[in-house]
């Protein structure tokens, strides 16, 4: 006898055929994005951090222990990344090295979006995504340098990312 879970199947979304995992993959990201968000921007903890980040002496000074912040962010982010270790294993083949790849796409799209612009960040990934998806399907030998030409296209034009402030 088979055991069948909730997020095996399909789902026929506007005549498209679409996994019901990626579809709960899809929804998980957006929950997290739209919580950190919140969190970042809404709350006090959110606020400290981001003063944290842009004066951390003036912030330390006001009597803010830093350090503390600094370690809530650390390990906020490595909880979250275990999270997503743990949704998306089923969709990648999940390996030692795999680390590398993400962090090069990680450091594209902060490049891209402007550094410490979280709307920088999501429009970057967005884009990213949807060059790799269709310069996959156009340009198969060329799909994999389309995403360095956008960051040097980019760069070129201005230089502090899309969303990037200069200093």
């Amino acid at each position: 006898m088979e055991v069948k879970g909730f997020l095996d199947g399909n789902v026929n979304l506007f005549g498209v055929i679409y996994p019901t995992y990626r579809l709960f993959v899809l929804f998980c990201s957006i929950l997290i994005g739209l919580l950190m968000t919140v969190l970042l921007l809404k709350t006090r903890i959110g606020i400290t951090v981001r003063s944290a980040v842009d004066d951390s002496e003036m912030v330390n000074a006001l009597g803010v222990n830093t350090p503390r912040v600094f370690m809530f962010v650390f390990a906020l982010g490595a909880a979250l990344s275990g999270l997503a270790g743990v949704i998306s294993g089923p969709l990648l083949s999940t390996n030692t090295g795999m680390a590398t790849a993400i962090l090069v796409d990680a450091f594209v799209v902060i490049v891209i979006g402007g550094f410490g612009s979280l709307m920088g960040a999501v429009v970057a990934s967005l884009m990213i995504g949807q060059l790799q998806s269709f310069g996959a399907l156009l340009f198969p030998k060329f799909s994999l340098a389309l995403i360095y030409l956008l960051m040097a296209i980019v760069l070129i034009v201005k230089p502090s990312g899309l969303f990037g402030e200069k200093k």
